[in-house]
Parts: structure tokens; C-alpha cells; sequence
């Protein structure tokens, strides 16, 4: 099996890597030196 990828794929994966963690991280909330991430947010604040 080959694992080769050309040059344009291997940059859209790494891409859409870097897209993904920006976009998971983006939420938390600071508490000290803890740190909590914001899984879901709602307008009324109110699940």
C-alpha cells in the first residue's frame, strides 16, 4: 500500500488540521490557573 500524497493534498489535509483546532479551542473559560472549554453555548445561557 502506498501512503504518497502529492504535495497539494498533503497541504489541504494540514490545512484543514490547523482549521479544526482553531475552530475546537476557540471557546473556554479562564478560571485561575484552571481552564474550561465551552462545549455547547446557547443565546438564553440556558441549556
Amino acid at each position: 500500500m502506498s501512503t504518497f500524497l502529492s504535495r497539494e493534498v498533503q497541504a489541504g489535509l494540514e490545512a484543514a488540521q490547523k482549521q479544526a483546532m482553531r475552530k475546537r479551542s476557540r471557546l473556554r473559560v479562564h478560571v485561575g490557573e484552571d481552564v474550561f472549554p465551552i462545549l455547547q453555548f446557547q443565546e438564553l445561557g440556558v441549556p
